[in-house]
């Protein structure tokens, strides 16, 4: 059987069930962890998804890997007493701000320790000043923020 994907669709969770196969052909060539593989490296690895739509299944099959890792940075960071925030009404000091989620080319993380959060107008988290800075910082508008206190 040839797999089809959704091209339309883009959403990598259509090929979750070849993770098993993807994470044992990771291994087979001795990779890291968080180490890179070429796409070219795994083609041919994986059994199911041999057939016109094999680049595009290991493409997914990276980019959930990357987002796998991901969420398991969140989940520790929130076990650890961190807590999202959506809403701000002034200026806070926080011991931690990280700024997490999917960025083009990959995922993204980003921690500042002692740094205050600025909410913007409306109140949404838009901009981090590290500790010591008073005007130079980082814009995070319509990114994710998890701080804590």
């Amino acid at each position: 059987m040839t797999l089809i994907l959704d091209r339309k669709n883009r959403d990598p969770e259509q090929v979750r069930e070849f993770m098993p196969g993807y994470l044992a052909a990771r291994n087979e060539l001795g990779a890291a962890p968080g180490a890179l593989v070429y796409d070219a490296d795994l083609k041919g690895r994986i059994p199911g998804i041999e057939g016109p739509d094999e680049e595009t299944a290991i493409y997914y099959l990276q980019t959930l890997h990357k987002l796998d890792a991901l969420q398991v940075q969140i989940d520790e960071y929130l076990a650890e007493g961190g807590e999202v925030i959506t809403h701000l009404d002034e200026p806070t000091k926080f011991r931690s701000i990280v700024r997490y989620g999917w960025y083009v080319g990959g995922t993204g993380w980003q921690e500042w320790s002692g740094a205050r959060l600025c909410p913007n107008s409306k109140g949404v988290p838009s901009f981090v000043l590290p500790k010591g800075s008073r005007t130079r910082g980082h814009s995070i508008d319509g990114s994710k923020v998890m701080v804590k206190r």
